[in-house]
Protein backbone atom coordinates (compact mmCIF):
# COMPACT_ATOMS: atom_id res chain seq x y z
CA UNK A 1 0.00 0.00 0.00
CA UNK A 2 3.08 2.56 0.52
CA UNK A 3 4.31 1.47 -2.23
CA UNK A 4 1.51 2.39 -4.69
CA UNK A 5 0.67 5.71 -2.28
CA UNK A 6 4.57 6.92 -3.36
CA UNK A 7 3.90 5.74 -6.74
CA UNK A 8 0.62 7.70 -7.13
CA UNK A 9 1.15 10.30 -4.77
CA UNK A 10 0.88 13.76 -6.94
CA UNK A 11 2.17 16.93 -4.34
CA UNK A 12 0.01 20.30 -4.52
CA UNK A 13 2.77 22.91 -4.98
CA UNK A 14 3.76 24.46 -2.00
CA UNK A 15 2.52 27.91 -3.38
CA UNK A 16 -0.87 27.31 -3.67
CA UNK A 17 -3.50 26.55 -1.05
CA UNK A 18 -5.42 23.21 -1.11
CA UNK A 19 -9.41 24.39 -1.35
CA UNK A 20 -10.32 20.63 1.08
CA UNK A 21 -8.26 22.99 3.67
CA UNK A 22 -9.71 26.15 3.05
CA UNK A 23 -12.41 26.18 6.38
CA UNK A 24 -9.10 25.60 8.35
CA UNK A 25 -7.53 28.44 10.49
CA UNK A 26 -5.37 30.76 8.85
CA UNK A 27 -2.21 29.72 11.22
CA UNK A 28 -2.97 26.33 9.59
CA UNK A 29 -2.99 27.26 6.04
CA UNK A 30 -0.13 29.97 6.67
CA UNK A 31 2.16 26.48 8.05
CA UNK A 32 0.61 24.21 5.43
CA UNK A 33 2.06 26.59 2.78
CA UNK A 34 5.38 27.60 4.78
CA UNK A 35 6.49 24.01 5.36
CA UNK A 36 4.20 21.78 2.65
CA UNK A 37 7.51 20.80 0.81
CA UNK A 38 10.25 20.20 3.68
CA UNK A 39 10.94 17.92 6.08
CA UNK A 40 9.72 14.82 7.06
CA UNK A 41 6.00 14.58 7.94
CA UNK A 42 4.04 11.77 10.09
CA UNK A 43 3.60 8.65 8.08
CA UNK A 44 0.28 7.92 7.20
CA UNK A 45 -1.64 4.74 8.51
CA UNK A 46 -2.37 2.01 5.87
CA UNK A 47 -5.72 1.92 6.54
CA UNK A 48 -6.34 5.60 6.45
CA UNK A 49 -4.77 5.03 2.39
CA UNK A 50 -7.07 2.04 1.79
CA UNK A 51 -9.74 4.42 2.95
CA UNK A 52 -8.83 7.16 0.38
CA UNK A 53 -8.37 4.54 -1.71
CA UNK A 54 -11.51 3.21 -1.85
CA UNK A 55 -13.32 6.76 -1.92
CA UNK A 56 -11.65 7.49 -5.37
CA UNK A 57 -12.85 3.82 -6.73
CA UNK A 58 -15.87 5.44 -5.51
CA UNK A 59 -15.53 8.79 -7.09
CA UNK A 60 -15.06 7.29 -10.63
CA UNK A 61 -17.86 4.81 -10.06
CA UNK A 62 -20.48 7.41 -9.20
CA UNK A 63 -18.81 9.82 -12.19
CA UNK A 64 -19.58 7.08 -14.70
CA UNK A 65 -23.27 6.30 -13.28
CA UNK A 66 -23.51 10.57 -13.09
CA UNK A 67 -22.25 10.35 -16.84
CA UNK A 68 -25.05 7.96 -17.93
CA UNK A 69 -28.17 9.83 -16.41
CA UNK A 70 -31.10 11.26 -18.48
CA UNK A 71 -30.91 15.05 -18.39
CA UNK A 72 -27.52 15.81 -17.39
CA UNK A 73 -24.65 16.48 -19.95
CA UNK A 74 -21.08 16.02 -18.97
CA UNK A 75 -18.64 18.88 -19.65
CA UNK A 76 -15.31 18.87 -20.73
CA UNK A 77 -12.83 20.65 -18.05
CA UNK A 78 -10.78 21.76 -20.26
CA UNK A 79 -14.12 23.43 -22.26
CA UNK A 80 -14.80 24.95 -18.96
CA UNK A 81 -11.79 26.83 -17.98
CA UNK A 82 -11.26 28.32 -21.36
CA UNK A 83 -14.67 29.60 -20.55
CA UNK A 84 -13.66 30.92 -17.40
CA UNK A 85 -11.08 32.58 -19.15
CA UNK A 86 -13.32 34.60 -21.58
CA UNK A 87 -14.89 35.81 -17.95
CA UNK A 88 -11.12 36.98 -17.14
CA UNK A 89 -10.45 34.05 -14.46
CA UNK A 90 -7.15 33.59 -14.10
CA UNK A 91 -7.40 29.79 -14.19
CA UNK A 92 -5.34 27.57 -16.14
CA UNK A 93 -5.68 23.60 -17.36
CA UNK A 94 -2.63 21.73 -15.43
CA UNK A 95 -3.68 18.34 -17.26
CA UNK A 96 -4.94 14.92 -17.23
CA UNK A 97 -3.85 12.05 -14.81
CA UNK A 98 -2.82 8.77 -17.38
CA UNK A 99 -6.56 7.81 -17.52
CA UNK A 100 -8.12 10.55 -18.26
CA UNK A 101 -10.71 10.64 -15.06
CA UNK A 102 -9.29 13.54 -12.86
CA UNK A 103 -7.94 17.04 -13.93
CA UNK A 104 -6.36 19.60 -12.15
CA UNK A 105 -6.11 23.48 -12.33
CA UNK A 106 -4.37 26.09 -10.84
CA UNK A 107 -5.73 30.12 -9.94
CA UNK A 108 -2.55 32.59 -9.41
CA UNK A 109 -5.28 34.85 -8.68
CA UNK A 110 -6.53 33.06 -5.70
CA UNK A 111 -3.61 30.84 -4.36
CA UNK A 112 -5.37 27.37 -5.62
CA UNK A 113 -4.33 24.59 -6.90
CA UNK A 114 -7.71 22.39 -7.34
CA UNK A 115 -9.19 19.07 -8.99
CA UNK A 116 -13.49 19.12 -9.03
CA UNK A 117 -14.78 15.52 -9.42
CA UNK A 118 -16.41 17.11 -12.42
CA UNK A 119 -18.37 19.71 -13.88
CA UNK A 120 -21.96 18.97 -15.79
CA UNK A 121 -24.46 20.55 -17.18
CA UNK A 122 -28.17 19.61 -14.87
CA UNK A 123 -31.67 21.72 -14.87
CA UNK A 124 -30.22 24.12 -17.43
CA UNK A 125 -27.52 25.40 -15.19
CA UNK A 126 -23.62 24.65 -15.17
CA UNK A 127 -23.01 22.55 -11.95
CA UNK A 128 -19.83 21.68 -10.52
CA UNK A 129 -19.91 18.41 -8.86
CA UNK A 130 -18.96 17.34 -5.82
CA UNK A 131 -18.27 13.49 -4.53
CA UNK A 132 -17.72 12.45 -0.46
CA UNK A 133 -17.80 9.12 0.73
CA UNK A 134 -18.11 9.16 4.39
CA UNK A 135 -19.21 6.44 7.48
CA UNK A 136 -22.43 5.39 8.26
CA UNK A 137 -23.20 7.17 11.29
CA UNK A 138 -21.89 10.77 9.26
CA UNK A 139 -24.20 9.86 6.57
CA UNK A 140 -27.33 9.39 8.86
CA UNK A 141 -26.71 12.58 10.61
CA UNK A 142 -26.24 14.31 6.77
CA UNK A 143 -29.05 16.78 6.31
CA UNK A 144 -27.34 19.59 4.28
CA UNK A 145 -23.23 19.62 2.95
CA UNK A 146 -20.93 20.02 5.45
CA UNK A 147 -18.93 23.77 6.11
CA UNK A 148 -15.66 22.55 5.19
CA UNK A 149 -16.45 21.32 1.82
CA UNK A 150 -18.55 24.45 1.15
CA UNK A 151 -15.67 26.40 1.73
CA UNK A 152 -13.69 23.39 -0.98
CA UNK A 153 -16.36 24.21 -3.02
CA UNK A 154 -16.44 27.68 -3.18
CA UNK A 155 -12.95 27.64 -4.12
CA UNK A 156 -13.65 25.56 -7.31
CA UNK A 157 -16.57 27.64 -8.24
CA UNK A 158 -14.47 30.98 -7.86
CA UNK A 159 -11.69 29.10 -9.88
CA UNK A 160 -14.25 28.17 -12.70
CA UNK A 161 -16.53 30.87 -12.76
CA UNK A 162 -19.70 29.04 -11.67
CA UNK A 163 -22.17 29.35 -8.66
CA UNK A 164 -23.76 25.61 -8.39
CA UNK A 165 -22.79 22.82 -6.69
CA UNK A 166 -23.57 19.36 -6.74
CA UNK A 167 -23.25 17.77 -3.70
CA UNK A 168 -23.43 14.16 -3.70
CA UNK A 169 -22.55 12.21 -0.82
CA UNK A 170 -22.42 8.12 -0.17
CA UNK A 171 -22.51 5.77 2.59
CA UNK A 172 -18.92 4.09 2.27
CA UNK A 173 -20.87 0.70 4.40
CA UNK A 174 -24.08 0.35 2.48
CA UNK A 175 -23.41 2.96 -0.37
CA UNK A 176 -27.20 5.22 0.44
CA UNK A 177 -27.16 8.80 -1.51
CA UNK A 178 -28.07 12.24 -0.44
CA UNK A 179 -27.84 15.00 -3.26
CA UNK A 180 -28.23 18.61 -2.79
CA UNK A 181 -27.74 21.26 -4.75
CA UNK A 182 -26.46 24.15 -3.21
CA UNK A 183 -25.75 27.81 -4.66
CA UNK A 184 -22.65 29.54 -3.89
CA UNK A 185 -23.38 32.55 -1.98
CA UNK A 186 -21.53 36.47 -1.91
CA UNK A 187 -20.57 35.81 1.69
CA UNK A 188 -18.78 32.98 1.19
CA UNK A 189 -16.47 33.78 -1.52
CA UNK A 190 -15.99 37.20 0.56
CA UNK A 191 -14.60 34.44 3.75
CA UNK A 192 -12.81 32.82 1.09
CA UNK A 193 -11.40 35.50 -0.19
CA UNK A 194 -10.26 37.23 2.85
CA UNK A 195 -8.67 34.02 4.31
CA UNK A 196 -6.57 33.60 0.67
CA UNK A 197 -5.71 37.44 1.34
CA UNK A 198 -4.61 37.71 5.16
CA UNK A 199 -2.44 34.37 4.88
CA UNK A 200 -0.47 35.41 1.48
CA UNK A 201 0.04 38.63 3.18
CA UNK A 202 1.60 36.63 6.68
CA UNK A 203 3.64 34.60 4.01
CA UNK A 204 4.33 38.00 1.99
CA UNK A 205 5.85 39.71 5.58
CA UNK A 206 6.98 36.60 7.29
Amino acid sequence: VRRQEERERQPVPTDYFRPSSMYGCERMLFFMRVHGGAGAVEETEVNLMEICNSGTDRHLRIQHLVEDMEGVTCLDLEEVVKDAQQKGINTVFVGWNEDHTEARCKNDDLSIYFQPDGVIKFMGKDVILEIKTESTYQHSKRFEPKMDHKYQATCYGMGLGIDYILFFYEDRNFCGKKVYLWKITDEMKEAVKAKIRNVNRALDTG
